[in-house]
């Protein structure tokens, strides 16, 4: 803004005595090009020192507007750090307003690239942890339940952090951007260790451990579908169940003595301060008891409380505003399942949840000699430490360390998958989360470890025969009966065509059980399912997805112990012969006397009931009169929503008068000058250019409204 060529002044240059008339216009060029840079490098200044508190104050808003408010903070911050107008360091050019959003985006754009040649803001492989002691604070300042600051906190984090990885891919990706930028980086960070060279799936792993337990657990939920993805992906990916960077060793013992009351050395006789393993959430320790016991100390992330709930808060409000917004977020019930995710991460920050699901699950298991869960010492275990036996052990992935220690594979991904049958299909409680860093083998027994008891699923009764007729019936290879079973299993949030869905399933199925002797995928076929059930408008119960979700992850596990092994019907064979085994005369017989008396009981309990309707029928019956009741609850909730209508749009014309009110007041205050108010203009643009915003946003609100219903 107020920069540009100036043909009258170049004119006059060129006539001046000992000025080469053809070196005029590179070298304005060149002038143009510094007075930018040189600007940009006073915006950056400004944008890294007020950025962070105006996000802190406003991050709602961006979240609200979709980053949009972003432009507005940029604009404001451009203002201030130029300082347009008339005293300012560049005569602003009219109107005002559109060069300072012009001039904000802008300076934008051009640090972005400036920052993105030269590296200057490169993502490092040894940054330091991310814990600070202004979270502990931050922690304490709840607002009727919500903790705003720290979610804004997080916001300005979480945006920071992606666009700086977001430079290094893009530019990376550039040949000739890309080899200047590694250049700038091997000068400017000699000391540190920049991400030079590093695939953009490398770099989206090094951006999740940077963003914080939350993303980390998000990432190995991807990972988990490894067949959707692409083999470096996959790899790296992997990584996350594992390979974390762990935090300092002052920080576990101060956490250990706040929470159980009493320093490490009054607990345990050792504890190693070098940790065994580092995970998203928690990192483990070596340790023995007093009496000799090798027990591992499981110590939650310093502050990881306050920040994952941030996250979580910030990550349902904006799937909340998408799905009320847009009509492919109501299709897919995005806020449904950002609300199973955020649930079942709170679950897992508390290990008294962890402590009783192992105690329960070594019980279901007690009937598998060759499968073992760690015993929790509750006594010495609360909230954020956990201290459990040691068991030392493999991944169940890790082939080659299986072969050396001469196990059967085969045996072994029986065992598992019978195991993972029993905990889905007949106790109804099952591991959540079975990837290959949760699950063990040691090498000297020949057992499998299940460990991170965190997240476990449930399912009711009537839920786990569903899902055993699902899986007889990939088994049998029927689609019809496979889409009828599922669509029995489903939510609808549209009109479904059933007789459509069907069809849809049995040509996508096809590709899967046209011939016998394929070798079925459980998670590409329960892909094709899900991209069906997406189309038609439906979705799965969230506990039935949590319980297909464990399932396709312990077939990745079993195909890499056994790649040949037949998979489904491996699997229906495990659900028939555990039936068989759990499944006796006596044992049904007992079940159905269970049964039989839990409906007599309630019989029993409803016999007042029943004859106080009696009574009561029979003298109004004497009286002549009968009293009908009329079920009014869908009356009450259609009068409801008119109520809730007839409320928006009062409201929403309140906004409008308010607006319009603000923007005319302002247009006339700009021009207008006062003694006793300084820089009231200024103000007054302000006031204009918020007005102005939020007038966009709302219009785009309702175009976004209209969209979705079909009327635009």
């Amino acid at each position: 803004p107020g920069i540009g060529f100036n043909p009258e002044l170049a004119a006059e240059i060129r006539t001046q005595p000992g000025v080469d008339p053809e070196m005029v216009v590179p070298l304005t060029i060149l002038v143009m090009f510094i007075t930018v840079t040189v600007l940009a490098l006073v915006f950056a200044f400004w944008n890294w020192l007020l950025w962070p508190i105006i996000v802190f104050f406003t991050g709602q808003v961006v979240i609200w507007t979709f980053g949009l408010f972003l432009v507005v903070i940029n604009t404001v911050i451009f203002y201030w750090a130029i300082g347009l107008g008339d005293n300012g360091a560049i005569v602003a050019v009219e109107p005002v307003w559109l060069w300072t959003m012009l001039g904000g985006c802008l300076m934008t754009a051009w640090l972005f690239v400036l920052e993105g040649i030269t590296g200057l803001d490169s993502p490092l492989k040894d940054r330091p942890n991310r814990g600070r002691r202004y979270w502990r604070v931050l922690g304490r300042l709840n607002l009727g339940g919500r903790n705003y600051f720290a979610e804004n906190r997080r916001i300005a984090q979480s945006i920071d952090t992606m666009t700086r990885y977001g430079k290094d891919i893009i530019f990376d990706s550039i040949p000739v951007l890309g080899s200047i930028r590694r250049g700038f980086q091997r000068v400017i960070y000699w000391r540190r260790k920049p991400l030079v060279n590093e695939s953009a799936a490398e770099t989206v792993r090094y951006m999740l451990q940077d963003l914080g337990p939350t993303f980390v657990k998000l990432g190995q939920i991807v990972s988990s579908r490894s067949e959707d993805l692409p083999p470096e992906w996959r790899t790296q990916l992997a990584r996350l169940q594992s390979q974390v960077e762990p935090f300092p060793y002052a920080e576990a013992e101060r956490i250990i003595t706040t929470q159980l009351g009493r320093p490490p050395a009054e607990i345990f006789a050792t504890l190693d301060q070098k940790p065994l393993a580092a995970a998203s959430t928690a990192q483990v320790h070596r340790a023995a008891l007093p009496d000799g016991t090798a027990v591992v100390v499981k110590v939650q992330r310093p502050d990881i409380d306050v920040t994952v709930r941030a996250d979580l808060n910030v990550v349902r409000d904006l799937t909340r505003l998408a799905q009320h917004r847009f009509a492919w977020a109501r299709k897919s019930d995005i806020a449904g399942i950002t609300r199973e995710y955020a649930d079942n991460i709170l679950l897992e920050l508390d290990y008294t949840n962890e402590a009783f699901n192992g105690r329960l699950l070594a019980q279901n298991m007690a009937t598998f000699p060759n499968v073992h869960v760690p015993i929790v010492y509750t006594e010495f275990s609360c909230a954020r430490v956990m201290v459990q036996e040691f068991v030392k052990g493999v991944k169940i992935t890790n082939v080659a360390a299986i072969n050396a220690a001469g196990l059967d594979r085969t045996g072994l991904a029986m065992v598992f998958m019978r195991a993972m049958v029993k905990q889905v299909l007949y106790d109804g409680f099952f591991h959540g989360d079975p990837h290959p860093g949760n699950v063990l083998v040691d090498t000297d027994t020949g057992k499998i470890i299940f460990l991170d008891l965190g997240m476990m699923g449930t399912l009711t009764s009537g839920k786990r025969l569903v899902l055993a007729d699902l899986i007889w019936s990939l088994a049998e290879r029927d689609n019809r009966e496979l889409a009828k079973v599922v669509l029995g299993l489903t939510t609808s949030y549209s009109e479904v065509d059933e007789d459509r869905f069907i069809q849809d399933v049995e040509r996508l199925m096809q590709r899967y059980t046209a011939f016998a002797d394929m070798n079925m995928s459980l998670a590409a076929a329960m892909g094709a399912m899900f991209d069906a059930l997406a189309r038609a408008g439906l979705r799965l119960d969230t506990d039935l997805t949590l319980a297909l979700k464990a399932m396709i992850q312990a077939e990745e596990t079993v195909r890499t112990l056994d790649p040949q092994l037949p998979l489904i019907e491996a699997l229906l064979a495990a659900t028939k012969e555990l039936f068989r085994t759990n499944f006796d005369v006596e044992r049904v017989t007992s079940m159905l006397r269970v049964q039989a008396l839990r409906a007599a009981k309630d019989v029993i309990r409803n016999i007042p009931a029943f004859e106080d309707a009696v009574q009561s029928w029979i003298k109004q019956f004497q009286r002549g009169r009968l009293t009908v009741y009329v079920e009014t609850s869908q009356l009450e909730e259609q009068i409801r929503l008119v109520n809730t209508s007839v409320t928006t749009n009062a409201r929403g014309l309140m906004l409008s008068l308010m607006l319009v009110g603000l923007l005319i007041g302002a247009s006339i205050a700009s021009n207008a000058r006062s003694e006793y108010v300084p820089n009231l203009p200024e103000i007054a643009y302000f006031i204009f250019l918020g007005a102005a915003f939020i007038t966009v946003t709302s219009v785009m609100r309702l175009v976004w409204r209209w969209m979705d219903r079909g009327e635009l």
